[in-house]
């Protein structure tokens, strides 16, 4: 009867354990997801915002144009007083929520959904930088875009990995000059 005694305390401490074990591997996911997706951008091996951001869309822009698209990204976030370190603030109040002996889930959904909303306040800002570059852009320009986007569309999206070429036009005199 001991037995049956033991192992009755031992499920709500097994259930407690099984929630940690979930709440450690959410937190090692979003932690994770933001050391790689910060890689790319610093030398690294991860993918960089290029790739992050509406990834077809902007393999298929000319290397200027990705360039001048990745400036006006930076400058906005200049302009408008965000740093990565705003981002970083919410990822280290999400730890602190989770090592808080009075650990409350509403506040750490609250923590989640502010991180969210950051990550979608930096896509709405990269897709309006590239809706403006592409605005700009001559129509034998966008027709030449649209021929790379499809091209992309075509390789489809394991194939812009390691090697992936340069789909842009090439800048500097051609073969036919």
């Amino acid at each position: 009867m001991t037995q049956i005694d033991e192992k009755k305390q031992r499920r709500p401490l097994r259930g407690l354990l099984v929630a940690s074990l979930a709440v450690n591997l959410l937190v090692l996911g979003v932690i994770g997801g933001a050391v790689l997706s910060h890689r790319g951008g610093h030398g690294g091996d991860g993918p960089g915002a290029k790739e992050r951001f509406g990834t077809p869309y902007v393999q298929a822009l000319s290397r200027e144009d990705r360039r001048a698209v990745g400036r006006a990204i930076r400058q906005s976030y200049r302009d408008g007083g965000h740093t990565l370190m705003g981002d970083r603030a919410l990822y280290l109040q999400t730890v602190e929520v989770l090592r808080s002996d009075a650990f409350d889930p509403v506040v750490l959904n609250d923590t989640l959904r502010d991180i969210d909303r950051s990550a979608e306040g930096r896509r709405d800002l990269a897709r309006a930088k590239l809706v403006e570059r592409i605005s700009a852009m001559t129509p034998e320009e966008r027709s030449a875009y649209a021929d790379r986007l499809e091209e992309v569309l075509k390789r489809g999206p394991d194939k812009h990995k390691k090697g992936k070429k340069d789909l842009g036009p090439k800048e500097g005199p051609s073969e036919s000059d």
